[in-house]
């Protein structure tokens, strides 16, 4: 995964959206409109994390625009969004399940949310998190979504680089416990990035695990978590956080 910095182009942000542009990587933020009583797809948006080009559909151009999404994607190297894995891509496939930019690794901020910042895991861009919502300011936007993931994502790479100097078993915790299902190739680029070292074997993270239960769990309690360790995945990197 290639994180490349350059200026965002022409849309009318707030000031607080235009911070992302000290940080734009490589990727497409998708975010979709579905009609909760139908389940139908009504607005699709996608913005180029590396120059802030937008391309939206609307409902009665979906099915025959959808394919564009590949050509837009052309030269990123992952899928961003927030509910990306459990909502997004499964709207996708379900139209579309050729599409070439469902091949692409998928990194969803709201399973990074609570990691980055586990005291406040709403975060000011998170308007509630078990909801998966950001905060915007109109209703039934995926274009401005898409642009708040980005800058959400911005926020936890900040973040998630503090703890490369700070507290970086944690991180090597993190970059095992969050590549153990089918879902981990973008996370497990994403850590690569963070902490410049390819994904901690299982004794290595064990020993991280344990350095981070140190003096926060009985010993017993230890020795028992890190012998399920590969079972725990997720919840037990939010555990850790």
């Amino acid at each position: 995964m290639q994180l490349l910095v350059v200026s965002q182009s022409g849309y009318n942000q707030s000031k607080e959206l235009s911070l992302a542009e000290r940080f734009a990587p490589r990727c497409l933020s998708i975010d979709l409109e579905v009609g909760k009583q139908d389940g139908r797809l009504y607005h699709v948006a996608a913005v180029r994390g590396d120059t802030g080009e937008a391309i939206t559909f609307r409902r009665d151009e979906i099915g025959k625009a959808l394919g564009r999404l590949d050509d837009f994607a052309e030269g990123t190297s992952f899928l961003l969004g927030h509910n990306l894995i459990a909502f997004d891509l499964p709207h996708l496939t379900a139209m579309k399940p050729d599409l070439r930019i469902l091949k692409l690794p998928a990194v969803d901020t709201l399973c990074l949310n609570p990691l980055a910042f586990p005291r406040n895991p709403y975060h000011h861009l998170v308007k509630h998190y078990q909801d998966a919502q950001l905060t915007r300011g109109r209703l039934n936007d995926p274009e401005l979504d898409a642009r708040l993931a980005l800058q959400l994502f911005s926020d936890q790479r900040d973040a998630f680089m503090a703890l490369r100097e700070t507290a970086p078993d944690l991180l090597t915790a993190w970059h095992w416990l969050t590549t153990r299902d089918s879902a981990s190739i973008g996370f497990n680029s994403l850590f690569w990035n963070f902490r410049k070292a390819p994904c901690p074997s299982d004794a290595e993270a064990y020993a991280a695990i344990q350095r981070c239960l140190q003096n926060q769990a009985c010993l017993t309690h230890s020795h028992a978590i890190i012998d399920n360790a590969h079972q725990g995945g997720w919840p037990l990197a939010y555990t850790l956080a």
